[in-house]
């Protein structure tokens, strides 16, 4: 091994020669150097004389600082001595797959769970179950601060499977020690519904934990700029999702139909065991990378540098505070931008900013043009996120439960036979839709389109989510149309009389929306993953289930204020407890009006984005 002096500067500037503008970040605060007058030209020199390359390895190429071996995420596929690639992305990919298994067999009938046995009314389920949605969304920011600042992305997943199966026991517990769950038509004490909510706590928290780190750690398996086989992950990483949706709404849901709660619950315990288990099983093969530290803090520093500098006029951009050059595994500078420019007056610099050895003394007053960039990127998303947030809002609705509650009321006889199929069940579609189409779309219709387009996608990311939001408003005005039809035979019936339609009138609706969530969740989640740096995919993914966790919490507001004011002295509101007596075709019909305006909001903003 071998010194590397400094690079060579650009006429003296703080930054390097590079053929990007992917350089290295400052190194640390120099607190060895006397006090001399702040410039551009100061910086750098100091940052060349006095801080050395880091060591390199002439024959593998890998960095070293000290004794630490760091091992570039930016490696193409798997490295020299085996690590990352499709190898420890299967791991990843199987855990994702029994995680999801667990959440959708969980989810699908927890309505009817929350209903039955904890005698809820159909508006109070309904709310239940968007509550813990949105809660498990928005949970998905406390783990990817942990992951950023302290665990890693690698062991935040790990202790989240933990939850998960602790989770999972305290259910089955629930369910099996009879006090703790309510007698017949009483409603629950409030002992039975902190236990029942601790449970789900543990269940929320690991949710939260896997979702946005479980994702960017199987893509950081992968070189950064292999755009084909990221994509490909991205698609085969939902198709893993669907499989586990599809084992979880069909398996899962029959032993809870059939063999009681008590066994309900108690597989999804031992299928959160065998989650950790293949997590563990693929440590040897990981690129297991350090956290690097949170952005979050780096965030609420720019905004109270920028506005206490707001005064202040902009100086050229080579006078702005680039900070000192360190080692950045992501190897993520970004270079400056000129948007946003009131974020700018946060890199400013001052004497008073500076102590007498040359060091920054407090972080909201002075922050780096890097930590502005990353503000920057993100805020630069902003529209894209919030139409997002408002088509959850609307979806969140769609599939709160109202899919099991008609399928309740109608025939479940598989073609004529005896076997029923459980209500729950019905969700089945979405995730077949998804499993089917999948392959289907990254092995034959990507490649062709391919060709004729040059995109390595073969479409735009924002033309796979607009493809993916009209396909929503499809399929909201689908099940308005199966509702009012379903409505129309159960009015003819006598009360509680099984409507003479099969279930399978749910399928056509239920196979589109799984079709709209192909083309819009895998394209949100591959465009923020895309769009921002790679030391805030953490966040990324937090971002995209913080998005949707807001989403449900303003579907709840939607459900309720539907309830309450669609009601009159003639009849009941649209979203009774009888839907014979509602009008479920009303709200879909509202839903698909609202969602087909968040559409046309979306073609409008995503004409005027550019990409990074």
């Amino acid at each position: 091994m071998r010194l590397h002096l400094p690079e060579q500067t650009d006429k003296g500037s703080h930054r390097p020669f590079s053929r990007s503008c992917n350089m290295l970040p400052c190194f640390s605060c120099l607190r060895s150097h006397p006090a001399q007058q702040i410039s551009a030209d100061n910086e750098g020199k100091m940052a060349a004389e006095l801080t050395p390359k880091p060591l390199q390895d002439e024959e593998k190429g890998a960095e070293f600082v000290g004794n630490l071996h760091l091992e570039s995420p930016s490696k193409i596929m798997a490295d020299d001595i085996g690590r990352g690639g499709w190898k420890s992305v299967s791991f990843v990919l199987g855990n994702e797959l029994v995680d999801r298994m667990i959440n959708d067999g969980l989810h699908a009938n927890f309505v009817s769970y929350f209903k039955d046995v904890y005698n809820m009314s159909q508006v109070s389920a309904a709310t239940s179950i968007l509550l813990i949605f949105g809660t498990s969304n928005l949970a998905t920011l406390l783990a990817a601060y942990a992951a950023d600042a302290y665990l890693g992305k690698f062991y935040t997943v790990l202790v989240a499977s933990f939850l998960k199966m602790m989770g999972t026991l305290l259910l089955m517990t629930s369910a099996l020690i009879p006090s703790l769950t309510p007698a017949d038509d009483v409603p629950a004490s409030t002992g039975q519904l902190a236990f029942l909510g601790f449970a789900l706590c543990c269940i929320i928290l690991a949710v939260g934990g896997i979702r946005p780190c479980s994702y960017a750690f199987g893509a950081d398996q992968f070189k950064r700029d292999d755009k084909i086989s990221t994509q490909s992950y991205f698609n085969w990483y939902f198709f893993s999702l669907y499989v586990g949706s599809l084992l979880g709404t069909t398996v899962l849901v029959y032993v809870q139909d059939n063999e009681g709660w008590g066994w309900g619950f108690g597989v999804p315990s031992i299928f959160a065991a065998v989650g950790v288990i293949i997590l563990m099983l693929g440590i040897p093969f990981y690129k297991i990378l350090p956290p690097l530290g949170s952005t979050y803090a780096g965030f609420i520093q720019v905004m109270v540098a920028a506005f206490y500098k707001r005064e202040l006029p902009l100086p050229p951009e080579s006078d702005l505070y680039q900070g000192k050059q360190s080692i950045d595994l992501y190897n993520t500078r970004l270079c400056h931008t000129n948007h946003l420019t009131c974020l700018d007056h946060a890199a400013i610099k001052t004497e008073k900013d500076f102590d007498q050895h040359g060091c920054v003394k407090r972080s909201f007053r002075l922050c780096s043009v890097q930590k502005v960039e990353e503000l920057k990127a993100l805020l630069n998303l902003g529209p894209i996120l919030l139409i997002d947030m408002l088509v959850t809002t609307v979806l969140a609705d769609q599939s709160g439960g109202f899919y099991v509650f008609q399928a309740r009321t109608m025939d479940r006889r598989m073609f004529g036979s005896s076997f029923q199929i459980p209500a729950a069940s019905i969700v089945v579609f979405t995730a077949l839709t998804h499993v089917v189409w999948m392959p289907i779309y990254d092995r034959l219709i990507v490649p062709m389109i391919r060709r004729k387009t040059g995109d390595p996608r073969g479409i735009t990311l924002l033309q796979r989510l607009g493809i993916g939001i009209f396909l929503s408003v499809l399929g909201l005005a689908v099940s308005g149309i199966v509702e009012t039809k379903r409505r129309a035979l159960a009015r003819q019936q006598a009360p509680m009389a099984l409507v003479p339609m099969s279930v399978f009138w749910l399928a056509p609706e239920l196979c589109i929306k799984g079709l709209s969530d192909a083309f819009r969740a895998i394209a949100q989640l591959e465009f923020l993953h895309n769009q921002l740096p790679t030391n805030m995919h953490a966040l990324g993914g937090a971002v995209y289930w913080v998005s949707k966790g807001v989403g449900h919490y303003m579907g709840i507001i939607v459900l309720q204020l539907v309830h309450k004011y669609s009601k009159s002295p003639h009849h009941e509101d649209w979203l009774a407890d009888d839907l014979s007596h509602g009008h479920l075709g009303y709200f879909f019909y509202l839903l698909a009006s609202i969602q087909f305006l968040f559409f046309l909001l979306f073609l409008v903003v995503s004409r005027y984005y550019t990409y990074k």
